[in-house]
């Protein structure tokens, strides 16, 4: 279904033991991230989407990033819409909210829709979607988190229109996720379209179900790395969009573009 990197192997494995059980007990009490999806934007419009596994002293499947040449696909077992105001500088939020509600101790306003952060063109607040994606790896499922970028938010309420006119909810189906090559007033990025690849099978639905109740305590926070794609952490009234090259040297340089929310969310509201 999707595209993996070519396997190493892994030195542990000259062992010929099975530390399943030791891993489990040694990351006991310990929170520990699923993989991202993330987007590298390209100024020629060869924009690229991978799964970003995080760092591992053997990775398994050969790199931490695995590319997703033809898209992703995958049933969206949960869909939130998240907010985070940043300072400058700072790594952790100075407010979080999951569905217009705060998370964090002292939040500038009781809910979103009364904080003067998140008002349209003014606030500092950075709206995005926060997709928990069942997907396919190696014929085994895995979850993968998917921050969707303001720029893509307008796609992501236009895909639920669909389908609540066609009577299904997002998790009843297969959604198919591409990289959309967008150009305006000199900038070039990408947006994220989705379309429905095929509906559940009841046995993927009780599968569905069953990790929404498991992962229901995870979905309520606002973690860092939901935030962590290039302009995240600008604190201003318009998305700063960091398309990233590479130099003829092989080191990768950073383009900034500034795109306003108001291409995204913000349109609507």
């Amino acid at each position: 279904m999707n595209e993996v990197t070519k396997t190493t192997p892994n030195p542990l494995a000259t062992l010929e033991e099975d530390f399943s059980e030791d891993v489990a007990q040694m990351m006991e009490g310990i929170h520990v991230e699923p993989p991202r999806v993330r987007v590298l934007h390209q100024t020629n419009g060869k924009h690229k989407m991978y799964i970003d596994t995080g760092e591992a002293y053997f990775a398994e499947d050969g790199d931490q990033e695995t590319p997703l040449q033809k898209g992703l696909t995958g049933v969206v077992i949960q869909a939130q819409f998240i907010r985070a105001l940043f300072n400058e500088g700072e790594h952790l939020p100075e407010c979080a909210a999951v569905e217009g509600v705060p998370v964090v101790n002292r939040p500038p306003a009781e809910s979103c829709l009364k904080c003067p952060e998140s008002a349209i063109g003014k606030g500092r607040c950075k709206p995005k979607v926060r997709l928990f994606i069942l997907t396919q790896t190696k014929g085994a499922p895995k979850l993968v988190v998917f921050p969707l970028s303001p720029t893509s938010i307008k796609r992501w309420k236009s895909h639920l229109r669909k389908l609540a006119k066609s009577g299904a909810p997002y998790f009843a189906v297969v959604t198919r996720f591409q990289l959309h090559d967008t150009a305006k007033n000199g900038y070039r990025w990408a947006e994220v379209a989705m379309d429905v690849e095929r509906v559940v099978t009841k046995e993927e639905l009780q599968q569905v179900r069953e990790m929404r109740a498991e992962f229901e305590a995870r979905m309520k926070e606002v973690n860092d790395q939901d935030f962590n794609d290039p302009g995240d952490k600008q604190s201003n009234r318009r998305e700063h969009h960091a398309v990233h090259t590479q130099s003829p040297t092989g080191h990768r340089t950073d383009h900034h573009q500034n795109i306003s929310v108001e291409t995204g969310e913000e349109t609507e509201r």
